[in-house]
């Protein structure tokens, strides 16, 4: 890895999680190195998942076994918190990424969205020392039944911190602070998120997830927790009220992005009417997002597709 690139050290606990954690450890190996990846693992029992863990940990990945109940996943924070802190005690790294198994980190750029390491790495490489908590301000999920289509989901920020600044961070891992500030500075970067998977699959995973925490057979009770802060993983009770058409269709109203897993174009696509990313254009036609320091795209995807601007000529 040439020198100059940012030196990022990845953290994860997942369960079972084995497809999604193939494409992780392939996504993150090729940009930090297997040596720089940190699983730790809830208590797996699936032999795919398994293998991957053990193929993993014998190319240089660290894998952190005995960490398996519920409540460890609910509480990963202060796990990540220490681990993160140790660190900063022993290494000499530039930035601590806590990153769940179904998020793919890309780059925003000038023309489009980039998995490709050289556009990350340009992005990390601006930000080292950074003492502010760094910001992914959108999260991009996974459309269900179209392959590499995602939807921004505009709320749902993460964040990540340069190395030796972590004071706290919190289980979902969005809201990180620093012992230097509370603040943040937004970035190009952002998720693309599998969260949605097959109906079935997910509906069973959603379910082992929440039983030991309502009755997940009760739908009262299951509306009234909907949208309660006080339950880990109430967002997705949503999942369990939703019919399978409902949950093919939940971005039917909204901007969809093409994102390749090779390089390639980005195409935007609603209501059946499909457009090929134009950075310059848009730009030409909204001047006055010229400055908008996070891009042309991520202004659309954030804001401009709900303002109604005019991806131009």
């Amino acid at each position: 890895m040439a020198a100059l690139m940012a030196h990022g050290k990845v953290l994860m606990m997942q369960k079972d999680e084995g497809e999604n954690l193939s494409r992780w450890l392939s996504h993150y190996s090729n940009l930090f190195g297997m040596n720089n990846l940190t699983i730790m693992d809830n208590g797996s029992s699936d032999e795919f998942t398994l293998d991957l863990l053990r193929s993993a940990e014998g190319g240089g990945c660290k894998i952190i076994r005995g960490y398996d109940t519920q409540h460890d996943f609910q509480n990963k924070g202060g796990h990540f918190n220490n681990i993160i802190k140790s660190w900063d005690a022993e290494c000499d790294y530039d930035f601590a990424l806590p990153v769940d198994c179904d998020e793919i980190i890309a780059a925003f750029t000038d023309t489009g969205i980039s998995r490709g390491s050289q556009d990350i790495h340009s992005v990390l490489d601006t930000l080292k020392n950074e003492q502010r908590a760094l910001r992914l301000d959108m999260s991009l999920f996974n459309v269900p039944g179209r392959p590499e289509w995602f939807a921004p989901v505009r709320h749902f920020h993460k964040g990540f911190v340069a190395a030796k600044s972590l004071e706290g961070i919190d289980n979902g891992q969005h809201e990180p602070w620093t012992k230097f500030t509370r603040d943040y500075l937004g970035v190009r970067l952002t998720y693309l998120h599998y969260h949605n998977r097959p109906y079935t699959e997910l509906i069973e995973r959603t379910r082992s997830k929440l039983s030991d925490l309502m009755d997940i057979d009760n739908r009262e009770e299951l509306q009234r927790n909907l949208h309660s802060p006080k339950i880990p993983g109430s967002h997705l009770i949503e999942i369990l009220l939703s019919t399978e058409e409902e949950y093919k269709r939940k971005y039917d109203g909204e901007i969809q992005i093409f994102v390749p897993t090779f390089s390639g174009s980005n195409f935007l696509t609603f209501k059946n009417n499909t457009f090929l990313w134009n950075a310059a254009a848009y730009l030409a036609a909204n001047p006055d997002v010229v400055g908008y320091e996070l891009c042309g795209l991520h202004h659309y995807l954030r804001h401009g597709y709900q303002e109604g601007r005019h991806l131009g000529k």
